[in-house]
């Protein structure tokens, strides 16, 4: 009989495929090299895709978040629509529950509860799933294809940023740590908060908090804690997050002009 076709991939402790792994993950032994079978296509941590129903659920829940409108600059979606098209599909209630817990773990998956519990609905508080015992109501996802592509061990092409504080464009939070050190002082939640992919992924890290959850995040930070919940994350965003980028964006400028010129052709004539 021929020998079956095999494949090298990077596989993690739980013996789940990792696309793209990060030099941190890499230098730190958490994914070894391993030659596997080239029919086995698994994703972090989890069976073969398709293999089980929870493993078909988390690839739906995907594809049902990235064709539903978002609202806001964070892009929330309420579970409540998300569960009608996924009980629609043909997934359990419980399928989806334990999907959406596997995947909240995912740095890129964002699962919180509404700020303003009065405005809930009585399908809305139904449709909600218990994390850490407390009610969930709303989801956003950063880039929901490319999370998708990394549950079925598809390698995505990515470009390589390169220099000093460079990672790789759509990279993991663990690029981004290994390019950008903590800053002396800086609490975990600081350092988690600037290293987020962008923008909006950072503001996702903290508007998932109640107005109390931010108060309490603004002492830890030496901020005042006044105000409403927009004033709080303004402010939060402003320390923890917008400062950075503002430096960092000088920086590139400067860095630019500091660049040797190339001389000018000579002309002609």
């Amino acid at each position: 009989m021929p020998e079956p076709e095999t494949r090298d991939v990077w596989v993690n402790a739980r013996g789940g495929i990792v696309a793209n792994p990060s030099q941190a993950e890499i230098v730190r032994g958490q994914v070894k090299r391993r030659t596997i079978p080239a029919s086995v296509g698994t994703g972090p941590g989890v069976a073969p895709v398709g293999g089980t129903p929870v493993d078909k659920a988390k690839l739906a829940i995907l594809d049902a978040y990235a064709a539903l409108p978002q609202s806001g600059s964070v892009g929330w979606v309420q579970l409540t629509e998300l569960r009608r098209r996924l009980e629609a599909d043909g997934h359990s209630r419980q399928d989806v529950d334990e999907a959406l817990k596997l995947l909240n773990r995912t740095p890129a998956v964002h699962i919180a509860p509404e700020s303003n519990q009065k405005t809930l609905t009585a399908e809305e508080r139904a449709a909600a799933v218990s994390i850490g015992n407390q009610a969930k109501h709303l989801i956003a996802i950063d880039n929901p294809a490319a999370v998708a592509a990394g549950l079925r061990g598809t390698p995505t092409s990515t470009p390589v940023g390169t220099g000093p504080g460079r990672v790789p464009i759509g990279g993991t939070d663990a690029d981004r740590r290994a390019a950008r050190p903590r800053k002396e002082g800086e609490t975990d939640r600081a350092y988690d908060v600037r290293t987020s992919v962008d923008r909006a992924s950072a503001l996702r890290k903290l508007d998932g908090h109640n107005v109390a959850g931010l108060r309490a995040i603004a002492r830890d930070e030496g901020l005042p804690d006044a105000g409403t919940k927009a004033d709080l994350l303004a402010r939060l965003m402003r320390v923890m997050y917008d400062r950075h980028a503002d430096i960092a964006a000088i920086d590139r400028v400067v860095n630019r002009d500091r660049e040797p010129q190339r001389p000018a052709a000579p002309v002609e004539g």
